[in-house]
């Protein structure tokens, strides 16, 4: 799907091509000690080229035109961590597109005293373009909007990227796009992020953005409002999602997707599968929004799969509604059922993780006779190999960030002896919350934000660690107070 630019974005990209004939390779750390070094002796057109490694810096300001390259084909093996100490980069008022490929971004944390300060833990974007390709960007958190990543007045394009485990006290846990931005998203992985609205991605006020290829899932949008756990678009945003699976989000309303005030959305060849809302709208909530909505299944979510109110009004073509609590095709899509194309049958997935049809599913290309309904075609893999009994160990918290309290959930494949500690950005101990047997399973551990001496701790992010096996595992949570 083409990207809308503006003649000034393309202004743009004239500029950085011109800037390439003289550019420059700037490698770290052998030619410079740090990666704020080399963007410091940064052209137009410059490669800043990363060796492997982990680099604790932050507040990095982008330069114009530049690229940040690690190495694409191994994503994960070039990271920035800001250890908590500022949000990781920024790209700012820049007259030329900067790229950054395999790199990941973590450990950022956006606050101050103003929104501006407290959004973009990963990454702010102001007036500004860049392009993500081969790039992770998880566990950062901002107090305001953007946990991963916030676009005011930009461009963004993200390629084969991640974007998980990341936390806004506000909207787009994942990612933040507003103020008449543009955004494109394609073959992108938007998981496990947490805010108050916009749980994936957040997108507002006259912005146009694109997901492609990509899946959205446990995503959740919690507290107040609590508005659309993958997705949230509203004040004239124009989303779109194509061949997407939006798939185990929550939130209180719109638990795939919320669309509000004058947003435009379209969604085509969409599985919107097993979300949950604790109010309305597990599938799609709208208010005072009309939603385009074809090729689409929506499927076992609860309590339904649509609620529309004050004009919202979606309208479906042959897509099929099926299994969502509370009745398919009723309230106000009670008059689109055999029309359009428009069916109600189990579209037979392979099963509850792989969202792939079965050989002779309703919604397939073959047998639905309007072309494939959903993402992902036929495709179940049967696989040959011995069955894997052990899982990976989970951590995580919900509510996250939290005021003041939250619950720590792990889950183990097997009995073990488990340390669960709690520790501050500077690396040390403020809680010690298990050491003991602990069986296989999930464990739920409440917390009231509070150390070893019953003392308040500050807002700030913290730290859990885990201990079993011989292995750490890790996650970052937000106190917000």
């Amino acid at each position: 799907m083409p990207r809308i630019r503006s003649g000034v974005t393309a202004l743009l990209l004239v500029a950085t091509f011109l800037g390439q004939g003289l550019a420059a390779d700037l490698r770290v750390p052998s030619a410079y000690p740090t990666i704020a070094a080399a963007l410091a002796a940064t052209d137009p057109g410059d490669r800043i080229i990363i060796a492997p490694g982990i680099y604790h810096e932050h507040d990095l300001d982008l330069a114009a035109g530049v690229t940040l390259y690690g190495d694409p084909g191994a994503p994960g093996s070039v990271v920035i961590d800001a250890d908590g100490q500022g949000r990781v980069m920024r790209a700012e008022s820049l007259d030329a597109a900067v790229h950054i490929k395999g790199v990941t971004l973590s450990g950022g944390l956006a606050q101050g005293e103003n929104s501006y300060r407290r959004s973009g833990g990963g990454l702010l974007v102001s007036s500004a373009e860049v392009h993500l390709e081969d790039a992770r960007i998880v566990e950062n958190a901002a107090e305001a909007s953007g946990g991963g990543m916030r676009v005011i007045n930009g461009v963004v394009d993200l390629a084969r990227c991640a974007v998980r485990n990341n936390v806004a006290g506000l909207g787009g846990g994942g990612v933040d796009v507003s103020y008449d931005s543009e955004g494109y998203v394609d073959d992108t992985v938007v998981a496990g992020n947490e805010a108050a609205w916009g749980g994936g991605m957040s997108i507002r006020a006259g912005s146009v953005v694109a997901l492609v290829d990509s899946r959205l899932e446990d995503n959740l949008a919690g507290g107040a409002p609590g508005a659309g756990g993958a997705v949230m678009g509203d004040f004239g945003a124009a989303p779109t999602l194509l061949r997407c699976v939006v798939a185990n989000n929550d939130a209180s309303r719109g638990g795939a997707v919320y669309f509000a005030t004058g947003a435009t959305p379209q969604l085509t060849s969409v599985t919107v599968d097993r979300n949950a809302a604790a109010v309305a709208g597990g599938g799609l909530y709208c208010t005072d929004s009309d939603a385009a909505i074809d090729h689409t299944i929506v499927s076992y979510n609860t309590p339904s799969g649509f609620t529309c109110l004050n004009g919202g009004h979606p309208t479906l073509a042959a897509s099929d509604v099926y299994g969502n609590a509370g009745g398919d095709w009723v309230g106000e899509l009670a008059t689109q059922i055999g029309v359009n194309g428009n069916f109600s049958d189990d579209p037979l997935y392979c099963d509850i993780t792989d969202r792939h049809l079965q050989d002779g599913s309703p919604c397939s290309a073959a047998h639905s006779g309007v072309g494939l309904v959903g993402a992902l075609d036929v495709g179940c893999q049967i696989s040959t190999d011995v069955p894997v009994s052990l899982e990976a160990v989970q951590l995580g918290a919900r509510p996250n960030p939290f005021n003041p309290r939250t619950e720590i959930t792990f889950t183990l494949p097997v009995a073990g002896h488990v340390r669960l500690a709690v520790y501050d950005i500077r690396g040390h101990r403020v809680a010690a919350l298990v050491d003991g047997l602990q069986p296989a399973g999930q464990s739920r551990v409440p917390w009231d934000a509070r150390d070893d001496g019953g003392r308040a701790l500050g807002s700030g992010m913290y730290l859990l660690v885990l201990e079993t096996g011989g292995q750490r595992y890790t996650s970052k949570i937000m106190l917000a107070r």
